[in-house]
């Protein structure tokens, strides 16, 4: 279902994934916060819907946990994942599946190991069971996850709520920052998050082509990502800049470790590839905010 950078409505978006759905579906696949566009799903409304037409969804969650303010029983899908390496601070590869107990006999490991018959003995093993100990896979990093969480819970006054409000607070204003530096117009989008997208003005040159030669090295990514690679060595500045539906779109992200002098310096550093020749800039020419 094509919904990113439409400037849909909560209304609309609901609509839309109703509409593509017919006798023959079982399951709707759903992101909650989504990654290039920064759109924030209505997942609670949609799961709703859904349901009333007998239908279960599952939740993208990858950037959920530790983002936003995540209640899994209010939202009541069937089925939830997300990643606790992303926005929780926890290590890398740690993550959390749910699933509605009405559908835990559905679910097995890909690699039946440990769990998989319980030890108390006459019962059946429940699925936290089944999926404890997968082979010999590292369980130190879900063993932090703890400390992650308390360190979201304590690193600014009012706990985890202090914390959201912190990160979500710097991630508008550097949105803000942004659309005044290249004079696009000052929107504030409907929801709260600690990441927004937006489409900057900008085009590439021939020039670019010609500076990468100069490197003499060879890229490590995709094309449509060679910007924020040249944000990145040149600059020192991590932007997820990249090229989608032929536009530039940037996505401005906040965290413990930002201040609002890390997006001033993005905005100089895209001026800077301006004054090469390696981008084109028109300001004024694009977006405020992507939905």
């Amino acid at each position: 279902v094509e919904l990113a950078f439409m400037g849909l409505s909560s209304e609309e978006i609901i609509s839309r994934i109703a509409a593509k759905c017919s006798s023959q579906t079982v399951v709707c696949f759903i992101d909650h916060l989504a990654s290039a566009s920064s759109l924030l799903f209505p997942v609670k409304d949609i799961v709703s819907t859904l349901k009333n037409k007998g239908i279960l969804t599952f939740i993208d969650g990858a950037h959920a946990p530790g983002h936003i303010d995540l209640n899994l029983d209010d939202i009541g899908a069937a089925f939830y994942a997300g990643n606790l390496h992303k926005w929780a601070s926890a290590p890398r590869g740690t993550a959390f599946a749910y699933v509605d107990p009405a559908f835990h006999h559905l679910i097995e490991p890909a690699i039946i190991s440990w769990g998989s018959s319980s030890s108390v003995k006459g019962q059946s093993a429940t699925l936290a069971d089944k999926f404890s100990i997968l082979g010999t896979r590292d369980l130190a990093g879900f063993l932090a996850i703890a400390d992650a969480l308390n360190f979201l819970n304590n690193a600014y006054d009012g706990g985890f709520k202090g914390f959201l409000k912190r990160n979500q607070n710097l991630a508008l204003q550097a949105l803000k920052t942004c659309q005044n530096y290249f004079n696009l117009p000052i929107q504030t989008p409907p929801w709260q998050a600690m990441f927004y997208s937006l489409e900057l003005p900008l085009t590439v040159t021939p020039s670019l082509e010609v500076f990468l030669s100069q490197k003499q090295e060879q890229l490590p990514i995709a094309k449509h990502l060679i910007l924020s690679y040249i944000l990145f060595k040149e600059y020192g500045v991590d932007a997820f800049l990249q090229v989608i539906q032929n536009k530039y779109i940037i996505r401005i992200s906040a965290y413990c470790y930002n201040s609002l002098e890390d997006y001033q310096t993005l905005c100089t550093a895209c001026e800077d590839l301006i004054t090469k020749q390696i981008l084109k800039g028109e300001r004024g020419k694009g977006k405020g905010f992507l939905s």
